[in-house]
């Protein structure tokens, strides 16, 4: 299958790591790249660009927004995107990939949420060894697509989720959170018991 990736950090990278293994051809644009080819080439578009949480305690998806923008683009030029599937898998606030899904649905696009979650011990690892599977759409053909390419290259037989985009959302800022206390929790703990006499 013709994959893209657009975002090269810790999960772009590997996921490409993944994919290049199971002998998909792979088009790849980072910060600086052309994510028109990607777009135009690949038929299963997953888009890892990075997000920042804001003061406000919200996430900043203008990166994610300027890969909207260059669908767009191929869009308007013409590029056929019937049924092409983007397949959002940065941190995002709920309701974003509804948002995002009402602009690019009009342009014959599919559109889905994956919450990803990676461990930093070891990417990898982590990557290979999901859970589930969940997939923030209630189209089947979508799920099915994404999940198929997701459970390829997991370690161990994974149950694929389907699910609402915002409850896939939601599910992924609820693991965030419970990783970040457990890992402050761990810490606090450390630092009481060496300070202990």
């Amino acid at each position: 299958m013709k994959l893209g990736i657009i975002g090269l950090g810790n999960l772009g990278l590997n996921l490409l790591r993944c994919f290049a293994e199971r002998q998909h051809e792979i088009y790849v644009s980072d910060v600086d790249g052309d994510n028109y080819e990607v777009i135009k080439n690949s038929d299963v578009i997953f888009c890892c660009v990075n997000t920042e949480i804001l003061p406000s305690n919200i996430y900043d998806i203008k990166n994610v927004m300027d890969v909207v923008e260059d669908f767009g683009v191929a869009f308007e030029e013409e590029v056929p995107l019937v049924d092409k599937i983007v397949v959002l898998c940065s941190t995002m606030n709920p309701g974003d990939t509804r948002e995002i899904s009402d602009i690019l649905t009009p342009m014959n696009l599919r559109v889905c949420y994956l919450p990803l979650t990676l461990s930093s011990d070891n990417y990898i690892d982590s990557l290979q060894s999901q859970e589930k599977i969940i997939v923030g759409s209630i189209d089947p053909y979508t799920v099915n697509i994404v999940g198929t390419l997701i459970s390829d290259f997991q370690k161990k037989p994974t149950t694929i989720v389907s699910m609402t985009s915002k409850s896939a959302e939601l599910c992924k800022l609820a693991l965030n959170s419970y990783t970040a206390y457990k890992i402050n929790f761990a810490n606090m703990m450390g630092e009481l018991l060496t300070n202990y006499d």
